[in-house]
């Protein structure tokens, strides 16, 4: 599982993050961002536990001179939950289920900057998101045959949803420390499909909170 999903990273860094011309590259730095951040599942659902995951993202940042930018690159995020319940049949249910998917996101943001060595900035734009794995543990509860109850603790990958569309609004705040630039943000990403497992519907949404540096 892990071959594989440093294969899916490398593939989708590789799309949207330097598609600049390459002589451009060559004649002028490419302004960027770098970050890492914490993010918890907003789902509204009884059955549902938010935990608390991880992210990292890397940016380009188009018309980094401008008071509007445009802003493309990959975002790689871990969303943790626990399923309190989840049933199959008559015979066998699953009981508090630790779930990681994982979520790689390709955005497309308009970014509004305000001030000028100080800098807020508001940004929205819609993004798609990739996601290729679901690794879980829990209890499975199940009837045998003879009418027994038995229980077995699984663990393993599940069938994700592999692909979603989500829009996305965030606040933030650039700031330089000596020769070195920072940011502080957060950001609200609410999927347009409302299930992230296929057989379990709810609405949810991602609230992450961000630090990173910047590069012009």
């Amino acid at each position: 599982m892990m071959k594989k999903l440093i294969t899916t990273a490398l593939i989708l860094i590789s799309i949207p993050v330097f598609s600049q011309n390459y002589t451009d590259s060559l004649s002028k730095p490419i302004p960027f961002e770098i970050g890492i951040s914490v993010n918890q599942l907003l789902a509204k659902n009884d059955n549902i536990e938010n935990r608390t995951g991880f992210g990292i993202s890397l940016k380009r940042i188009w018309r980094a001179d401008k008071k509007i930018n445009i802003i493309s690159g990959i975002v790689f995020n871990q969303i943790h939950y626990l399923e309190k319940t989840i049933i199959t049949d008559n015979s066998t249910y699953y009981k508090n289920m630790d779930f990681r998917l994982y979520d790689f996101v390709l955005p497309f943001i308009i970014r509004a900057n305000f001030g000028n060595k100080y800098k807020l900035y508001v940004e929205a734009g819609p993004s798609v998101d990739f996601m290729p794995f679901l690794i879980g543990k829990g209890t499975e509860i199940y009837t045998t045959y003879t009418g027994n109850i038995r229980s077995s603790e699984i663990s393993g990958e599940f069938g994700a949803q592999n692909l979603n569309l989500s829009l996305n609004a965030g606040i933030g705040f650039k700031f330089p420390v000596k020769k070195l630039n920072f940011f502080v943000a957060s950001n609200y990403h609410l999927f347009i499909f409302d299930n992230i497992l296929k057989d379990i519907k709810y609405t949810n949404a991602l609230l992450s909170f961000s630090l990173g540096m910047y590069f012009n």
